[in-house]
């Protein structure tokens, strides 16, 4: 809901987010497609879209469940972690590849060789990473803002959490469209090595024959301003720090009761 004194700009590009669950199955005769409304106080539509595409439900189970960077200088070599997760395990018969996409504007194509795989905390390769195909050269990077894992497709995408350390050159401003996805791509078709299919490039990545499987897409971040010449160096914060995932949703019932306990433990703390 707009406030009095609030504008909506023309000509410019707003992006929110909604929080939901994905049902089970879309039944027949539900309808297939969102909408947006733009209405007054009163709820008088004053215009609207009802016919914008949805997002195709699967069940690989795969989830993106975080993009974070290193840096967000402009112009900055930055390493972008991010975590993929799988609830279940997957037979690669028909998956060929996991493609990474960024926003536009960011390159992979300098630092391609800096991607690594961090799950387990292995230094070089173990079971515990992405089952990678060193024959087919392990990853590549076609394109600026895209980046290919090529997988073996004789083992299984064990289920569980796997952390991806990204090397990318940050681009000068952050784009309108700021989406980062990854997306789960089928067989090419095998169309033989020739020049000219050696050295050409494909629309999003996908070869002739392919297709997206399933896809994830995330918010991606900002990109800021570099600090000045004076600026001290960031400290360690003191004592030990801990990371923790959860599938469930936070309740801010609970932060509210935590902020009011701390709240009284100063008050009674300045009182005696």
């Amino acid at each position: 809901q707009l406030n009095a004194g609030e504008f909506l700009l023309p000509n410019m590009e707003y992006e929110f987010a909604v929080n939901a669950r994905n049902p089970a199955l879309i039944k027949h005769g539900w309808s297939k497609r969102w909408g947006v409304r733009l209405t007054t106080s009163l709820r008088v539509v004053l215009e609207a879209n009802l016919d914008v595409p949805r997002y195709n439900l699967s069940n690989y189970g795969m989830t993106l469940v975080s993009v974070v960077p290193s840096t967000a200088a402009p112009y900055a070599r930055n390493e972008i972690r991010l975590i993929l997760a799988f609830s279940r395990t997957l037979k690669l018969v028909d998956i060929s590849e996991i493609r990474i996409e960024s926003g536009a504007g960011w390159d992979f194509r300098p630092l391609c060789n800096r991607y690594k795989d961090a799950t387990g905390g292995c230094s070089t390769r173990c079971a515990a990473q992405l089952p990678y195909s060193e024959v087919r050269g392990h990853h590549l990077c076609p394109q600026p803002n895209l980046l290919i894992l090529l997988l073996d497709q004789s083992r299984h995408l064990l289920a569980g959490t796997y952390t991806l350390h990204i090397g990318a050159l940050n681009p000068a401003a952050a784009p309108t469209r700021n989406l980062w996805s990854v997306a789960l791509l089928s067989l090419a078709t095998n169309l033989g090595w020739t020049p000219e299919t050696a050295e050409a490039t494909y629309a999003d990545g996908i070869r002739p024959g392919q297709r997206e499987l399933t896809i994830a897409r995330t918010f991606g971040f900002d990109i800021g301003l570099r600090l000045a010449r004076n600026t001290p160096p960031p400290l360690p914060l003191k004592g030990e720090i801990f990371e923790v995932m959860t599938s469930s949703v936070a309740r801010p019932t609970f932060l509210f009761a935590l902020l009011k306990v701390r709240a009284l433990e100063v008050l009674l703390s300045l009182a005696f």
